[in-house]
């Protein structure tokens, strides 16, 4: 391919090591060739940092390379009036992001939430370039901010990109689409490798939730209903991969106490990226028990994937989009609605019935040979053909 053609991503509310933007698409597109830069905003210092906060430029250096992936960090306004005029799109700071985005020459403006759709679209009408639109995050409901955005500018986009069906019906609307793809927030065959061996069988066994861990996302109904199954398994584990706001880790603190659950759970705290799969790899059951908000019924969960890499039966309430992927896959019980005794029930079904827990494991394991990156990887460099050739 021509070696002169420029991508930038543009991702204002994501961090520099995000899992989608900068291990999956940036790299992937990299080993194909394609020069690929990622323009973010710092934090308020002016430290670029890692989705656990580790900062990446010690020296507050406003250009980094990771992987060979140029990093641009643009530090934000610490004033009030330009804080103010930037929440309404306007002063300096809205301009001196334009001409940061200008300065890169790029080719290709890859936008990754509505605030950078609107940065890409601005600089696109200055030099007639193309915007990809990447809605990897549920856009059916979203800020006044947002909605404003995709009032304005989803008419206008040509080349979509995202994560489910359910998004792409729903933006679908209005919109003037000549090109799209859903690809899939799969795992990385190179940190999720491919098993050789069947699945086993953990003793004690071991329920899994991996990722920030807050109250929509079944943080308390979880905790209820590892006290009742403790009833029935007393050496049951809850291992929680990831962090919680202070709110959440506090309430997980003095539940722990308040119920005797020292033995029964295990918190790692944040996990770096390249790190989630060796934590999955002894887990037998992972959950997924979003609260019903519009967000979490039309999102897919990134430890959708992960609990599919890693070899796990799965237990999840029914979400249309989480649904639609698992149930033909027969690697999981979908519970019908957010009720802990149901839940209880499914996954005491599974630790009664080894035969039935191994059968779903095997499942997921089989399910990984469709639902990895790799597969993913040539959905997205098909894509951008078509969008040079568009």
């Amino acid at each position: 391919m021509d070696k002169k053609i420029k991508i930038l991503m543009i991702a204002m509310q994501h961090s520099a090591k995000d899992d989608r933007i900068f291990y999956k698409e940036a790299m992937s597109l990299k080993k194909y060739g394609y020069h690929v830069s990622y323009l973010l905003l710092t934090d308020k210092d002016g430290y670029i940092k890692d989705m656990g906060g580790m900062i990446l430029n010690k020296r507050k250096e406003s250009i980094i390379f990771l992987d060979g992936i140029k990093i641009i960090g643009i530090k934000p306004p610490s004033d009030f009036i330009t804080s103010s005029l930037n929440r309404v799109f306007l002063g300096k700071f809205q301009q001196k992001i334009i001409s940061s985005v200008l300065k890169e020459n790029a080719n290709i403006y890859h936008a990754h939430e509505p605030i950078s759709l609107r940065i890409a679209m601005k600089a696109a009408k200055i030099t007639n370039n193309k915007v990809v639109f990447d809605c990897h995050e549920s856009w059916v409901d979203g800020t006044i901010k947002e909605q404003l955005i995709k009032k304005i500018y989803l008419k206008k986009i040509k080349y979509f990109i995202t994560v489910n069906s359910g998004i792409l019906e729903h933006l679908i609307q209005g919109a003037k689409f000549t090109t799209t793809e859903i690809i899939y927030n799969c795992s990385l065959p190179a940190l999720f490798p491919l098993a050789k061996d069947y699945p086993r069988i953990n003793a004690p066994i071991t329920l899994v939730h991996e990722g920030t861990l807050t109250f929509n996302r079944g943080l308390k109904n979880m905790l209820q209903v590892l006290i009742v199954l403790k009833s029935e398994f007393p050496n049951i584990k809850l291992k929680i991969i990831g962090d919680s706001p202070k709110k959440e880790s506090h309430y997980i603190s003095k539940f722990i106490v308040e119920n005797s659950l020292q033995n029964n759970i295990l918190q790692t705290g944040w996990v770096k990226y390249e790190d989630v799969s060796k934590n999955l790899k002894n887990c037998d059951i992972g959950l997924i028990l979003y609260s019903p908000t519009k967000n979490n019924l039309f999102s897919t969960s990134n430890k959708l994937f992960n609990y599919i890499a890693s070899n796990l039966a799965i237990v999840s309430v029914d979400l249309p989009e989480t649904k639609k992927i698992l149930e033909p896959l027969k690697n999981s019980i979908i519970v019908e609605n957010n009720n802990g005794v149901k839940i209880a029930k499914a996954i005491s079904k599974l630790i009664r019935d080894p035969k039935l827990l191994l059968a779903k494991k095997i499942a997921s394991q089989n399910a990984y040979q469709k639902y990895n990156w790799t597969v993913e990887e040539k959905k997205l460099i098909n894509f951008y053909k078509k969008v040079l050739t568009g």
